[in-house]
């Protein structure tokens, strides 16, 4: 484990595409902070939905790391992505929702 610390976060997400689990491991244990305080920023995001949308990207991150392309900027940011975009489908799935139940209820009042 002492190696993979010492690794940047670029080699980090290509052992990660290769399916190792202890870059994953060192990758979000480094980033996991950042990540959530980024997330703080939306305002709709209470604490457990910011904990689900870190585990969903992360998975999305384990799964699509072959993707990563360095000259579109750096692991983090790119991390960051995939966690904001699950964060706006989160947010407008509960405004869908919300409107639904708005809808269904108004009809009896």
């Amino acid at each position: 484990m002492c190696k993979y610390k010492t690794l940047k976060a670029s080699e980090l997400i290509h052992k990660i595409a290769t399916g190792d689990e202890k870059a994953l491991e060192v990758f979000l244990k480094r980033h996991d902070r950042k990540l959530r305080n980024y997330l703080k920023r939306f305002r709709n995001l209470d604490p457990d939905c910011i904990k689900e949308i870190v585990q969903v990207a992360s998975i999305v991150l384990a799964h699509k790391a072959y993707q990563y392309d360095e000259k579109k900027g750096t692991p983090f940011r790119w991390f960051c992505k995939i966690a904001h975009n699950i964060a706006l489908d989160l947010i407008k799935d509960n405004k869908r929702i919300a409107e639904i139940h708005q809808g269904f209820y108004g009809e009896y009042k």
